[in-house]
């Protein structure tokens, strides 16, 4: 035995103060190429108290032989990314493309499938890394196991123990290195697994799992809630009223674990224990069994049956691989009658989404197809469906509402409550109406009172203009007759006023237009033709 790097006695190894101990078993299976390292950890924390921790390693190491199919099926592993990753850049493109149509206030739809590009780039760059990294690692592993296991143990030609348990630990770092790289590889696993999931949503019939679980999310996630807080008041119960004497019970997690699995309907050993105990149990599992769990079941089994009754409806829905059978067989009918491609037949239909059906002139017309044969080719295939066919269509919703008459009847109830709401929305929106009209005629009332106000105003100072308009001046003499009119005048220049008079000579019209000068008027002296001894 070794402690402090020194070898120690077997009987002297264990006293008092020792507080843990580590026992490594290295298990080597040469013709397997496996090497298994059990490491035993035991904690005295206590007189009373020890806990044992296990922890067990494997490593598996490849032989030239198995090497060679490795490096091929990680190549085709690595061509399946490459592929994955030009296709993922292309659908990333497509979603900033109808997030900037978005932004811009184009119609625009994304589906759930456009919506998953940023996840599905990150992880298949995950995806990358772990492949890489653990083939990278798998080539410095590979060899002869012989050779690998030899030179990394090399027990048999050390003479120290110091020395064999360097190896050992040299090995368990590697081990552990390559755990947690395995560790990465199944956080990447699940992931995948969770996409692959999502990606069964394409399909009515495989969106069963992903529809049921859209529509039980809301109910599931309260309940959990309820769950848990449940949980956690009987654990502390438990392990407050029965953990002295009970080792399941014994501490909180322990409690949890215990009282999950009598969640499960599973009784444990100790369940009647004592009359306490037994009455725990039975309360636990009213709670907890027979309401909580069947509360959770009930909101999965309610949510199934709304996505089952939602494939019923369906009526372009088939199976699953018969769809996979239409698909490719409409691919390569296509590609023999020169049919367009289906994202442009998608875009036509698109537009005429008011209309019932699209008709055969209009599929000759839209300059779509090459010729008649092919629009006659394409009519047929897809005429074969019944979905698709106008005429049966009709035929078949007539026969569903002559044998169900309840069907029939509701339908009638619904047009009449639609009929009823249109009546409502139109008497609502007639009430809006005459509201407005009401508000615009008040307003009109107000405008007018203001216009007859402001009328009366004008009507008010063209009368004050008419008086002063009526101020008449004669002249008689040109400088007394200007002196005066300024005297008496003062603030003509502030008021219009409209001045006659007679001007027997040029003279009198300079006095005059001196005197709107400084008064700062204005003049204007019509040339009628007249003397100027004879002019009023």
């Amino acid at each position: 035995l070794l402690r402090d790097g020194q070898t120690t006695p077997t009987q002297s190894f264990l006293d008092t103060d020792t507080k843990s101990l580590d026992v490594i078993f290295g298990f080597i299976a040469p013709e397997l190429g496996m090497i298994t390292v059990l490491d035993l950890e035991v904690k005295f924390d206590s007189a009373r108290e020890v806990h044992l921790y296990e922890h067990v390693y494997h490593l598996s190491l490849m032989t030239e032989k198995r090497l060679e199919m490795f490096l091929i099926v990680s190549g085709l592993c690595l061509l399946n990314i490459l592929v994955m990753f030009v296709h993922g850049c292309f659908r990333v493109k497509l979603l900033l493309q109808k997030l900037w149509r978005w932004y811009k206030g184009w119609p625009s739809t994304t589906t759930l499938e456009t919506s998953m590009a940023p996840f599905d780039m990150v992880l298949i760059s995950l995806a990358a890394y772990f492949t890489i990294q653990f083939t990278i690692d798998s080539v410095e592993a590979s060899g002869s196991t012989n050779d690998f296991i030899q030179g990394l143990l090399a027990v048999e030609q050390e003479t120290t123990a110091a020395r064999s348990l360097e190896k050992m630990e040299s090995l368990i770092k590697y081990i552990k290195k390559n755990r947690s790289l395995d560790v990465y590889g199944m956080m990447c696993v699940i992931a995948l697994l969770v996409r692959t999931i999502i990606a069964t949503d394409c399909h009515p019939r495989l969106a069963v799992v992903t529809g049921t679980i859209s529509h039980a999310y809301d109910g599931i996630i309260h309940t959990a809630v309820v769950v848990i807080i449940c949980l956690c008041y009987f654990a502390s119960y438990a392990t407050w009223r029965f953990g002295s004497f009970i080792d399941e019970l014994s501490n909180f997690s322990l409690a949890c674990q215990a009282l999950f699995h009598m969640m499960l309907g599973e009784l444990p050993d100790f369940w009647n224990a004592n009359m306490e105990m037994m009455w725990f149990s039975v309360v636990y599992m009213a709670v907890m069994f027979l309401l909580v769990l069947n509360f959770i079941l009930a909101i999965i089994v309610e949510s199934y049956m709304k996505v089952a009754n939602y494939c019923e409806e369906l009526e372009t829905e088939f199976g699953f691989f018969e769809d996979i059978y239409f698909a490719l067989s409409g691919a390569v009918r296509g590609r023999i009658n020169g049919w367009p491609a289906r994202v442009a037949i998608l875009g036509m239909v698109s537009e005429r989404e008011s209309a019932f059906a699209v008709t055969w002139d209009e599929l000759l017309f839209s300059d779509l197809f090459k010729n008649q044969a092919a629009v006659i080719s394409f009519m047929k295939h897809y005429l074969s469906f019944e979905a698709l066919d106008a005429t049966q269509k009709f035929a078949r919703r007539r026969q569903k509402d002559r044998q169900n008459p309840v069907f029939t009847t509701q339908r009638r109830i619904e047009a009449m409550n639609n009929l009823v709401k249109q009546l409502h929305e139109t008497a609502v929106s007639e009430v809006s109406k005459r509201k407005a009209n009401e508000s615009r005629l008040e307003e009109m009332r107000a405008t007018t009172l203001r216009l007859e106000t402001d009328n009366r105003r004008m009507q008010e100072r063209c009368e004050q203009l008419q008086t002063s308009s009526d101020m008449i001046l004669r002249v008689v003499s040109p400088a007394s007759s200007i002196d005066t009119f300024s005297t008496n005048y003062p603030r003509l220049g502030r008021s219009p006023a409209i001045l006659t008079g007679r001007f027997d000579t040029a003279t009198d019209t300079n006095y005059l237009r001196q005197f709107v000068g400084r008064q700062r008027l204005s003049m204007d002296i019509e040339d009628d033709g007249v003397p100027l001894d004879q002019r009023c």
